[in-house]
């Protein structure tokens, strides 16, 4: 019915500017739905450009928020920063709160490295804003973004809060999509924290029917993915992250297929593929760069010069390892302790053990940091996770896994 709905309204966009900016407009709306990003991206940028002539400008501000929403999915946040720079003056000129708001929310969407603080108050103020107009759906998507700013600055706390609240508002204005959103972030949260159980659960919870978009599909097997590798199923992780890689070729999100090629690099490296391990994390730390994430691509090359290391490769290994923290020195590594503990292990398997043991504290510091910003019933699950076990025995004097392929 919508493609039908679509094809009528092209036929009638050739009878004015309007229509034509009313047919683009619904074609990138459409193609939102269906996780068709550049269609999105391509549609909404032609639908504000119509809207403009037509004389328009608030029209063509939602088009064009649109337009850096398709971008920020797609991961090309150099772009989508420039847009929202472009466009900064003519939303606060206008001074509509709802526009406001809706600008905020997607400023923190699509923010990287270097506007994460304001990513993170960009959030606050849609919340702000979404508060002081009333409107709950505005709400509830500013709250979640807030709670992904803050878990990517560690603050773990204030994270499970926003996405509860997040869940509420989803929830009272009938979302569920939204509620679906909210729930996988939740269990990426409680995954972060080494809860594998309750973010298990959180998937299990997960209603069918919200999950016809393939943009959630592709979040659901790389969360599952990623908690089963974290957990040794290894046949699991790899039937999830095989759904995840053909998911993001399909939807050309070149962001989630480094990550989850990063994925398919340890797995690779921990089931003895050495070879599979280094084609995979190569690729990963290529499109990091192109597409400029200096704090995925930190983990990237800390876990490869893990594997450098495993191999003897001790040249490779100590040139990764420079570059895991040039990257780490200029932004937030969300999951640093691992970061952190992969150098460690790679540096006592070269040798060289002053630089080891400096990265044994790091690892154990970022344990320290993180269980002080979490709830106190995921500490014990927190301390658990393998890299703050090893971290501490390592520093301890005990014999512990260094290589990737190391039963843990």
């Amino acid at each position: 019915m919508r493609e039908e709905a679509l094809s009528n309204l092209e036929q009638l966009s050739g009878e004015s500017v309007r229509a034509a900016a009313i047919f683009e407009h619904s074609a990138a709306a459409l193609a939102l739905l269906e996780s068709d990003f550049p269609r999105a991206r391509d549609a909404a940028a032609r639908s504000a450009e119509h809207f403009e002539r037509a004389g328009d400008p608030r029209a063509a501000m939602t088009a064009r928020l649109e337009h850096i929403a398709a971008l920020g999915r797609l991961g090309e946040l150099i772009e989508a920063q420039s847009a929202l720079d472009r466009l900064r003056p003519l939303v606060e000129a206008e001074g509509d709160l709802a526009s406001l708001a809706e600008f905020h929310r997607v400023a923190s969407s699509v923010a990287d490295e270097e506007h994460r603080d304001l990513a993170l108050e960009s959030a606050k103020t849609s919340v702000e804003l979404a508060l002081r107009i009333g409107d709950r759906f505005a709400e509830a998507r500013a709250r979640q973004n807030a709670a992904v700013q803050l878990g990517r600055m560690r603050d773990i706390e204030g994270a499970l809060r926003e996405h509860e609240r997040a869940l509420e508002a989803y929830g009272d204005v009938g979302d569920a999509g939204g509620v679906a959103d909210s729930t996988l972030n939740l269990a990426s949260v409680r995954g972060f924290c080494g809860d594998y159980a309750g973010a298990q659960r959180l998937l299990a919870q997960l209603d069918p029917r919200a999950l016809r978009q393939p943009w959630l599909e592709l979040r659901v097997a790389i969360n599952g993915g990623a908690l089963a590798l974290s957990a040794r199923l290894f046949d699991e992780a790899e039937r999830q992250l095989t759904i995840a890689r053909e998911l993001a070729a399909t939807l050309r999100t070149e962001l989630y297929a480094a990550r989850v090629r990063v994925h398919l690099g340890e797995l690779s490296a921990r089931t003895g593929k050495s070879l599979e391990a280094r084609r995979h994390l190569d690729e990963a730390v290529a499109g990091l760069a192109a597409l400029g994430h200096p704090a995925l691509q930190a983990e990237a090359h800390a876990l490869s010069s893990r594997l450098h290391a495993g191999q003897g490769e001790a040249a490779a290994a100590r040139a990764d390892a420079a570059a895991a923290q040039e990257l780490a020195q200029h932004s937030v590594v969300q999951h640093f302790g691992e970061t952190a503990w992969h150098l460690a292990a790679a540096y006592a398997l070269i040798g060289d053990t002053d630089d080891a043991v400096h990265f044994a504290e790091a690892a154990a510091r970022a344990f320290a940091d993180g269980a002080l910003r979490m709830p106190a019933d995921l500490v014990d699950a927190y301390a658990h996770l393998p890299w703050h076990r090893h971290a501490f025995a390592y520093l301890a004097g005990r014999q512990v896994p260094l290589r990737l392929d190391e039963a843990e």
